[in-house]
């Protein structure tokens, strides 16, 4: 915060988020018994176990070794790969204004679930062709 507020700024901002969580936060064992915290911490786990389930690490970590059957360069490879990651963030952006996160969130799990399940196949099938 320093970098873009001044000194003055930043105590103020920093008194007004230790005014504003009552000065204290709470321990682990309130954040996952009480009703206040159990839904928010719920919530966040379930975001963070989905995020590392969708498989997104697997296929940009095993990109080139699936794309090499097709015959590329793996330079290729990673370039296109990193083209449609930075592209793909522009209709995301337009998409999340216009339907929200929290369907976004929805629709694209059950997408996500199905494209891997499809990649899958296809990968079986593949094996089975050699």
């Amino acid at each position: 915060m320093g970098k873009i507020y001044s000194h003055d700024q930043v105590q103020n901002r920093i008194d007004a988020i230790v005014i504003g969580s009552g000065g204290n936060s709470p321990s682990y064992s309130e954040t996952l018994t009480s009703p206040k915290y159990m839904v928010a911490t719920l919530i966040g786990c379930t975001l963070s176990l989905l995020q590392q389930l969708s498989g997104i690490n697997i296929v940009m970590f095993y990109s080139s070794t699936i794309l090499t059957s097709l015959h590329m360069r793996a330079t290729l490879i990673t370039a296109l790969v990193g083209i449609v990651n930075c592209v793909s963030v522009f209709p995301t952006i337009i998409l999340f204004k216009k339907f929200g996160r929290k369907t976004l969130l929805w629709v694209f799990s059950f997408a996500i679930s199905a494209s891997l399940i499809g990649l899958g196949v296809c990968l079986i099938v593949a094996a089975q062709w050699e």
